[in-house]
């Protein structure tokens, strides 16, 4: 019976050599009656970036008004500060933040107070146009205005301290700022900027 026991014993150990060496050699396999040891994935990184990100939605969410604009200084909804707030959200988007109920609703605001706000000044209408943009919409037919007409639209008499190279044909608004706008709202709208435009802003800037 010893012998057969043996023998027995022999076979279940041919049986495990076998499957021992059909297996792949790798750094898995490890000495004879050792067990493997369990690995545990290593935690997410905090990406500091990705929560400034959440806190600054958090932050605009918060100051939007339940007509969809975003309150400005004078605590009510302000067309200057939705606009930018709509950059600020397409933005968001791109890195992928659900921003685009909150966009609609801040577009809807801006249509109805586009009017008279656009139509105060080159620098305006151009902040509505980028914001038209990112929203998807057309700039020449935003709410029955060509924001594109009135940011490019001349300025009759130049505001006080005006650059000189900032007064003349080419030049939009009565400042640089509302110059640089209206070559933003061109570039985002795919409309042409005139040469003497680029001049203009060139020549401005110091040496």
């Amino acid at each position: 019976m010893s012998i057969e026991r043996d023998h027995r014993r022999a076979a279940i150990v041919a049986l495990l050599l076998t499957a021992l060496l059909s297996l792949p050699l790798s750094g898995s396999v490890l000495a004879a009656g050792q067990a493997t040891p369990a690995t545990t994935a290593p935690s997410p990184t905090p990406d500091p970036a990705a929560e400034a990100l959440d806190r600054a939605i958090a932050y605009l969410i918060e100051q939007q008004a339940d007509d969809g604009g975003f309150v400005g200084f004078e605590g009510v909804s302000d067309p200057g500060t939705t606009t930018d707030a709509i950059l600020a959200l397409k933005a968001a988007g791109i890195r992928g933040v659900a921003t685009e109920s909150l966009i609609s609703s801040a577009i809807g605001y801006l249509e109805d107070a586009a009017g008279e706000y656009a139509s105060s000044g080159p620098g305006q209408a151009a902040k509505v146009t980028l914001a038209a943009v990112a929203a998807g919409k057309d700039p020449t037919q935003f709410a029955g205005i060509d924001l594109i007409a009135l940011a490019t639209a001349p300025v009759a008499t130049p505001a006080a301290g005006t650059p000189a190279a900032l007064v003349g044909p080419g030049v939009y608004g009565d400042d640089l700022y509302d110059h640089a706008l209206v070559l933003l709202a061109l570039a985002a709208a795919g409309e042409p900027a005139p040469a003497e435009a680029i001049d203009a802003l060139r020549a401005t800037q110091a040496e």
